[in-house]
C-alpha cells in the first residue's frame, strides 16, 4: 500500500480519518501530482476499509469513476456532476469506501415549488464519507422539496473539503509553506464552493416573487446560483445533517454574491442540524437565510467573515455553539444577526433563540483596537431590526463584545440573559449596554478568566433556563457551550469528530491511575496516545476521551470492602472510576479484565453518539474477523446484594456473610444489601471478550456478580463473546436496552438467585457458518442445589431471540447451531412476557425439578419457526397465557448496517396479544407489544451498537 506523503492532517486526523503511522511529515509540492491518494476511511473500533485512490468499479449510480483534475491536483474519485450545473433526479446513496468529487454546482433534485413541479430526490451520505471540490463553482445544493441525509458519527464524521486539502496542497507556494512553520493549508480558504440547503419555510425578502413576507410566493434566489428558497411551510423537512465537517469552502463570485460554508436557505424546523463544524471558510461559516430551522452543537473556526450569520427573518434556534476567530488577517464577527438590511421592518422578523455559546476572538487584551486591524471585530453584532433572545453566553477577545444597532424595530429589542462579556476592547456598545443592564444575570468585566473555553472564576455567573423561551431546547443550566459539571477540556461534545488543533484545548495527558505507553496508537485510530492500566485503581479516576486505554492483566477498581456497607473492611480503598463518552479500552489476552470490587463503582457514562467501547487489541488494530472471540477477558461488577451460593463464606443464602469467588479471579461478591450500587453502565459495548481458564472457570462479556438494584444498566451491547454475553450471578440488578450478538455460549444467563428485571432484549445468534452459539437465554437457580434460596425469580419483558436454524426441522444438539431459545432449569422461577422466540432447535425448554417457588410463567410469547416450539415439560407445566406457536412471523431488517430481521409487522403483533409489563413491576415501561421492538420507528438499538454485527 502506498501513500502520498503528508496527507492533510486536518482532514485525516479527527474522526476515523487519520494518517497511518508510516506516513512522514515531509513537504511535497502538489502541482503535477498524479499519484493516487491513500486514505484510511474506516477506523472506528473495528478497523476499516482503506481507499487506495481507485474507487470500486461500482461507483453508485449517479456518480462516475474518473479523474478529478484541475491541472495542479489529480484524484481518482466517484465524480458527481458534469462541471457546470447538473441535477440528481434519482435518489443516491454514497459509500464511505469511496471518495466523491463534486464537479460543478450539483443540485439534489429540482425545485418542486415551480409551476409544473420538479423532481424531488434524496442524497444519503453515510459516516466516514469524504466529498471534495476543487473550484468555487463546486457546490452541493439541496433543492426545495428534496432531502439530504448526512449520517456522520462521533468517530467517523462526514467530511466536505477541497481537492488540494485531500492531496496536501495548500494553494501556497512550497517555499511559503516551508517557511511559515505551520501545517499545510492552515490559512487556506475558498478552495471550493460549499453546502447549500433550500426549503419552503417563510422568509421576509420576496426578491424573486410575491410581496408579502412568509407567503407561499415569497421566494428568493440564493447566492452563487444556489437556487430558489422560501414559502409558507415552517415545518418543512430538508433532511438531516449530523456529525459533518465543511472545510476550506466559501467563494466570492462578486461582493454581494458569495457562497458560505453551510447556507440554510428557507429551511424548515423539521430539518435536523447537529454536530457540525465549518473550518476556514472564505465567507460566513453558517448562515441562516430566513426559515425556522434549529441547530445544535455548532463549531465554526477560522471563518473569513462572520461565523454564525442570519438574515431574511430567521426564527429558529442555536444551542451549544463554539466560535474561534482566526489569528490571521481574516475574521469579522462571531455572530451577526440581521433582519433585512435594506428594509429592517420586514416581517416575519428575525427572532431566534441563541443559547449556551462561547465566542473567542483574537484580541490579546482589553484595549480597543480600530476596525480594519485584521483582528476580531464584534462578538455579537445585532442590527437591522433583528429581535431574539440571547442566553448563557461567554464573549471574550473582541474589539466590541456586544454591538447593537437600535433603529426602532417593531418586534422590540433583543433580550439578554446570563451573558458574560469580558476581556473585550469594549464590553457593550452604547445601544447594547442598557439592554444588558435589564437583567442582573448579565455581567461585563474588563478581563476574562476563560480557561480552555471553560468558565473561570469571572465567568461563573448565574445561568438562565432557556426552556422558558423555547421548550424545544435543553434545560442547560450553565453559561457557555460546555457543562462544567460533566465535561472537561479533554472530553466534551466536540471530542473526536472536530479537527484536532482547531479548538484551544490543551492535552491533559494520561489520567492518574494510568501510565503513558511507549507503544504507538494503531493506524486508523484518532487517539493521541495509549494509556496503560497497569495497576489497580486505588483512588477516584476519570478516563478521558482522546486517549486509548490498554488493560494489562486483571485490574480492579478499588479493593474488596466486604459484604456489609455499614462495616466495610478496614483500610479497603473504595473508589469510583468514571469513563467519559467515546473512550475505548482494550485488552490483549484472556487475563486482561476490568473488575469492580465490592464497595467501589464504575461510572461508564457513554452516549448514543459516543458509546464507551471495551474491546480487544486485534480490534483496535483492525484485524478482527466475523468469528473473532476470546481475545481478552471481560468486564465484571461485584456487589453486596444477596446470592444463594455461599461458596466462600457462611451457609445461609442472602446473609451478609454468604459470599462467593467470581470466575476468572474476578473477586468476591455477595451480601445482604439488595439495593447495592456498583455504578452505571450507559451506552457501553463489550466486544470480542470472554475467556475459558478451565471448563468451569470462564469470563463472560459482562458479569453482574451480586450487584444490587442501585446499579444502573441501560443500553449495553455484547458482541462475539467467548462464553456468555451477560450473566447475572445472584443480586437484584435491573437492565434495559440490551443487545447480545454472536455469543459463543448463552447470550443472557443467570444463576445464584438473581431477582432483577430486564426490558428490551435483542439476542441474535451467530450466522450459520459460525459454529458458535448455544442458548438465547439460560435461567438457573443453582445447578448443584436447585432448592437454594433466594430463588432466581426475574421478570423479563419485551425480548426478541433470533436463532440460526433455517427451518422448523429439529436438528440434533451439538450440530453447531442454536440450541434452545429459552432454557429454564434448576429451580428458577420468574415471569417472561411479550417475547419472540424463533430459529432454535427448541423454542422453550423447561426442566421440572420441583422448585419451591412455583413454575415459571410465560405470557404473550410468540414462539414459532423452531424445530420444537415447546418441549414436553414446557408444554405441560409452565404457567402459560397467550402463547402463539403458529405465527405468522414476519420480521424485517432495519438497514443501516443491521441485516437481521427484527421489526415485526402488524400481523405479527396482532397474532399475539401483549400485556403491559408496568403492571408487574414499577421498573418497566408500559410497552404492551411482543418483542423488543415495537415498529420501524422504534430504533433504540440503532447507531450506538457495533456496525454490521447483527
Amino acid at each position: 500500500m502506498t501513500f502520498t506523503p503528508k496527507l492533510r492532517h486536518v482532514l485525516l486526523a479527527g474522526g476515523a480519518l487519520a494518517v497511518l503511522a508510516a506516513c512522514t511529515d515531509a513537504e511535497v509540492a502538489s502541482p503535477g501530482t498524479t499519484t493516487p491518494v491513500t486514505i484510511d476511511i474506516g477506523g472506528g473500533t473495528g478497523g476499516g476499509a482503506f481507499f487506495d485512490g481507485v474507487p470500486d468499479d461500482d461507483c453508485p449510480t449517479g456518480s462516475v469513476l474518473g479523474t478529478f483534475d484541475d491541472g495542479t491536483t489529480s484524484v481518482e474519485a466517484c465524480i458527481i456532476g458534469n462541471g457546470g450545473s447538473s441535477t440528481l433526479v434519482d435518489d443516491l446513496t454514497l459509500t464511505s469506501e469511496d471518495v466523491f468529487a463534486i464537479n460543478g454546482t450539483v443540485f439534489v433534485g429540482s425545485d418542486t415549488g415551480l409551476a409544473g413541479g420538479g423532481d424531488p430526490a434524496s442524497l444519503t451520505i453515510p459516516a466516514g464519507t469524504v466529498l471534495i471540490g476543487q473550484a468555487g463553482r463546486d457546490a452541493l445544493v439541496v433543492a426545495r422539496g428534496s432531502q439530504i441525509d448526512i449520517q456522520g458519527s462521533p468517530s467517523q464524521p462526514v467530511i466536505f473539503t477541497s481537492a488540494v486539502d485531500l492531496t496536501d496542497g495548500s494553494g501556497d507556494s512550497a517555499a511559503a509553506r516551508a517557511s511559515d512553520g505551520s501545517a499545510n493549508g492552515t490559512t487556506s480558504r475558498s478552495q471550493w464552493g460549499g453546502l447549500v440547503v433550500n426549503g419552503f419555510a417563510p422568509i421576509n425578502d420576496c426578491s424573486a416573487g410575491g410581496n408579502v413576507g412568509g407567503a407561499v410566493d415569497c421566494v428568493k434566489n440564493g447566492e452563487g446560483g444556489s437556487g430558489l428558497f422560501g414559502g409558507d411551510q415552517p415545518g418543512d423537512d430538508s433532511g438531516s445533517i449530523t456529525y459533518a465537517r465543511v472545510q476550506y469552502a466559501g467563494f466570492a463570485f462578486s461582493g454581494d454574491d458569495e457562497l458560505n460554508g453551510i447556507a440554510l436557505q428557507g429551511v424548515g424546523d423539521a430539518t435536523d442540524i447537529s454536530f457540525v463544524q465549518v473550518h476556514n471558510n472564505g465567507d460566513d461559516g453558517v448562515e441562516f437565510f430566513g426559515g425556522t430551522v434549529d441547530a445544535s452543537y455548532v463549531v465554526v473556526t477560522g471563518a473569513d467573515d462572520d461565523s454564525i450569520d442570519w438574515t431574511d427573518g430567521w426564527t429558529g434556534s442555536v444551542q451549544y455553539a463554539v466560535v474561534i476567530m482566526p489569528e490571521d488577517a481574516a475574521g469579522n464577527r462571531a455572530i451577526e444577526g440581521d433582519n433585512r438590511s435594506s428594509n429592517p421592518t420586514n416581517t416575519p422578523v428575525s427572532d431566534p433563540l441563541i443559547t449556551n455559546f462561547t465566542l473567542l476572538g483574537s484580541e490579546t487584551g482589553s484595549v480597543a483596537l480600530p476596525n480594519g486591524d485584521g483582528k476580531s471585530d464584534d462578538g455579537v453584532k445585532l442590527r437591522a431590526g433583528v429581535a431574539g433572545v440571547y442566553a448563557n453566553g461567554i464573549v471574550t477577545g473582541f474589539e466590541q463584545g456586544v454591538d447593537y444597532d437600535d433603529n426602532g424595530q417593531p418586534a422590540g429589542p433583543p433580550a439578554f440573559f446570563s451573558i458574560f462579556s469580558g476581556g473585550n476592547g469594549v464590553q457593550a456598545d452604547g445601544d447594547a449596554a442598557p439592554l444588558l443592564a435589564v437583567s442582573a444575570t448579565n455581567v461585563t468585566n474588563a478581563t476574562s478568566t476563560l480557561d480552555q473555553l471553560f468558565p473561570g472564576v469571572l465567568e461563573d455567573i448565574t445561568p438562565t433556563d432557556p426552556t422558558q423561551f423555547d421548550t424545544a431546547v435543553d434545560s442547560a443550566l450553565y453559561v457557555g457551550a460546555f457543562d462544567p459539571a460533566t465535561e472537561t477540556p479533554g472530553s466534551n461534545w466536540t471530542t473526536g469528530w472536530t479537527i484536532p488543533g482547531t479548538l484551544p484545548f490543551e492535552d491533559a495527558g494520561c489520567p492518574s491511575g494510568t501510565v503513558e505507553s511507549a507503544e504507538a496508537v494503531p493506524a486508523g485510530r484518532t487517539e493521541l496516545r495509549i494509556c496503560e492500566i497497569a495497576t489497580n485503581f486505588t483512588e477516584d479516576t476519570t478516563l478521558t476521551a482522546g486517549n486509548l486505554y490498554s488493560l494489562s492483566g486483571t485490574r480492579f477498581i478499588g479493593e474488596d470492602a466486604g459484604g456489609d456497607p455499614a462495616a466495610p473492611n478496614s483500610g479497603a480503598a473504595q473508589v469510583t472510576v468514571t469513563i467519559n463518552p467515546g473512550v475505548t479500552i482494550f485488552g490483549s489476552a484472556g487475563r486482561d479484565s476490568l473488575n469492580v470490587s465490592r464497595g467501589s463503582e464504575i461510572r461508564a457514562l457513554g452516549t448514543a453518539a459516543a458509546p464507551i467501547v471495551f474491546t480487544s487489541r486485534q480490534d483496535v488494530e483492525g484485524s478482527v474477523t466475523a468469528t473473532s472471540r476470546s481475545q481478552w477477558g471481560g468486564l465484571n461488577l461485584n456487589g453486596r446484594a444477596p446470592i444463594n451460593d455461599c461458596a466462600a463464606g457462611g451457609n445461609v443464602g442472602g446473609a451478609v456473610d454468604c459470599v462467593k469467588n467470581g470466575e476468572g479471579g474476578s473477586g468476591l461478591f455477595g451480601g445482604a444489601t439488595a439495593d447495592d450500587d456498583s455504578g452505571v453502565l450507559n451506552y457501553v459495548r463489550v466486544q470480542y471478550a470472554g475467556f475459558a481458564f478451565s471448563g468451569d472457570d470462564e469470563l463472560n462479556g459482562i458479569a453482574f456478580q451480586g450487584t444490587g438494584s442501585g446499579t444502573d444498566v441501560d443500553f449495553i451491547h455484547v458482541h462475539n463473546n467467548g462464553d456468555d454475553g451477560v450473566e447475572f450471578f445472584g443480586g437484584a440488578t435491573n437492565a434495559s436496552h440490551i443487545v447480545i450478538s454472536g455469543a459463543d455460549d448463552d447470550s443472557v444467563d443467570w444463576t445464584d438467585g438473581w431477582t432483577g428485571n430486564l426490558q428490551y432484549v435483542i439476542v441474535v445468534h451467530p450466522p450459520s457458518g459460525d459454529l458458535a452459539g448455544n442458548r438465547g437465554m439460560e435461567g438457573d437457580n443453582r445447578s448443584s442445589n436447585p432448592l437454594n434460596t433466594p430463588v432466581s425469580d426475574p421478570i423479563i419483558a419485551n425480548f426478541t431471540l433470533i436463532g440460526t436454524e433455517t427451518g422448523s426441522v429439529s436438528l440434533p444438539s451439538g450440530d453447531g447451531k442454536s440450541d434452545d431459545g429459552m432454557k429454564l432449569r434448576a429451580g428458577t422461577a420468574g415471569d417472561y412476557v411479550n417475547g419472540i422466540v424463533t430459529g432454535f432447535e427448541q423454542g422453550i425448554d423447561y426442566d421440572d425439578n420441583g422448585q419451591p417457588a412455583g413454575f415459571p410463567a410465560i405470557t404473550s410469547i410468540l414462539v414459532t419457526g423452531n424445530g420444537t416450539n415447546l418441549d414436553g415439560d414446557a408444554a405441560s407445566l409452565l404457567v402459560q397465557t397467550d402463547i402463539n406457536t403458529a405465527g405468522p412471523l414476519t420480521l424485517s431488517a432495519p438497514g443501516g448496517g443491521i441485516t437481521t430481521g427484527l421489526i415485526p409487522d402488524a400481523a405479527t403483533l396482532a397474532g399475539t396479544p401483549a400485556i403491559d409489563p408496568s403492571t408487574l413491576d414499577p421498573f418497566f415501561e408500559p410497552a404492551a407489544y411482543v418483542g423488543a421492538i415495537e415498529d420501524a420507528s422504534d430504533d433504540w438499538y440503532v447507531g450506538w451498537t457495533l456496525p454490521n454485527s447483527f
